[in-house]
């Protein structure tokens, strides 16, 4: 079996999983459904690793978008029912999840990844893992685009990771993004992607099928950058052209919306 072919299977059964969950495990009203927080779960990582084959696949831009609103859509659902106290586990709601809040940036749409920050804890709890939190909270206060909580983030992160080269070209785009400085961030996505592209066999063990081909992080930051009036000057095949014109409109249907 060829790669692609590899790819196209991994399709039909994400296609077929998310049909099954839609319509045989999440019921309604949330309130009576058992273990809503982890099939939302499950459905929010399936529509990310959807929209991502559906573009490698068919090149099609507009479901990848599509499924990236759906993901951080679903996600702030599995939010609003942990706070509403439904059958949603704590591990499920931390601080290190930034998925759901990188898909929301890539698809430039700051009013909803502002409002899975404001739904998110603000402090690491068991389930968090502490590099991550510190990626996440930069991540994070770089939607708030708040300067005082930027430099805390970047401190945070460069003395738990900074010696990471990837984690290290993340704090270097936050400044250029932070400060305005365009060279300093095509100079630091450059890096960034450099390091991403070299995952080692565990790394790929752990990878959603795609996820080795384009970076959602890289796309949230390029809209990151655009907000700030950045150019963005990085040709990279992880951050293709037509991903970084995203369409903002939101899907009407096929994610569970709260309520």
């Amino acid at each position: 079996m060829n790669d692609a072919e590899e790819l196209e299977e991994s399709l039909i059964s994400i296609d077929e999983d998310i049909e099954h969950i839609l319509k045989n495990r999440i019921t309604r009203p949330y309130s009576t459904c058992k273990n809503i927080g982890e099939r939302l779960w499950g459905l929010e990582g399936h529509y990310r690793t959807r929209g991502t084959l559906k573009f490698l696949l068919e090149a099609d831009a507009d479901a990848f978008f599509a499924d990236l609103a759906r993901e951080a859509l679903t996600y702030r659902t599995l939010l609003k029912a942990y706070e509403a106290k439904l059958d949603v586990p704590a591990t499920r709601v931390n601080g290190s999840t930034y998925h759901p809040l990188a898909s929301a940036i890539a698809i430039g749409n700051f009013e909803l990844a502002n409002e899975i920050d404001a739904l998110m804890r603000r402090q690491p709890g068991k389930g968090d893992d502490e590099e991550l939190f510190a990626f996440t909270s930069l991540l994070r206060s770089l939607v708030r685009d708040q300067p005082k909580d930027i430099i805390a983030a970047k401190k945070r992160l460069a003395e738990i990771a900074g010696e990471n080269e990837r984690y290290a070209a993340v704090i270097e785009i936050g400044e250029a993004i932070e400060g305005k400085d365009e060279k300093t961030f095509n100079s630091a996505l450059t890096t960034y992607l450099s390091a991403i592209d070299r995952p080692t066999r565990d790394d790929l063990d752990e990878m959603d099928p795609g996820e080795d081909r384009v970076s959602i992080e890289a796309l949230a930051f390029i809209q990151l950058a655009k907000r700030a009036n950045l150019k963005v000057r990085v040709k990279h095949p992880q951050v293709p052209p037509p991903l970084q014109k995203p369409d903002a409109a939101l899907p009407k249907d096929g994610y569970p919306a709260w309520p």
